[in-house]
């Protein structure tokens, strides 16, 4: 994997993390469009690594309660996995200079 896969992957976080600063408690995001574990056992090593490198953001992000994750099925194999934002804002953000590294690496805040 060459730096330009490694830094769509991180847009594609990016996204994500532009979401959690303006969202509002309520608000829907589709953060994957696909077979998410199916796109994890993918030959492809770009489709697994965006695969992976998105369930941990998502989790991370569902275990502290900051989003509900819910999915909607598009068609046979394929889905679109929504985070719903439960947790009133996220105050500050301090990015690592790792570009791969868990939310809470990112150090977020968010406000009680």
């Amino acid at each position: 994997m060459n730096m330009h896969d490694l830094r769509y992957i991180e847009s594609e976080v990016d996204k994500i993390k532009d979401w959690l600063t303006w969202s509002k408690v309520g608000d829907k995001f589709i953060y994957y469009r696909g077979f998410l574990a199916g796109d994890m056992k993918e030959e492809d090593p770009k489709v697994v690594r965006l695969a992976k490198r998105i369930q941990e953001v998502v989790n991370e992000l569902y275990e502290t309660k900051v989003v509900t994750l819910i999915q909607r099925k598009v068609d046979k194999e394929s889905y679109e996995y929504i985070a719903i934002k439960t947790w009133p804002c996220v105050c500050s953000q301090t990015y690592s200079s790792n570009p791969l590294v868990l939310v809470s690496d990112w150090r977020v805040f968010c406000c009680p």
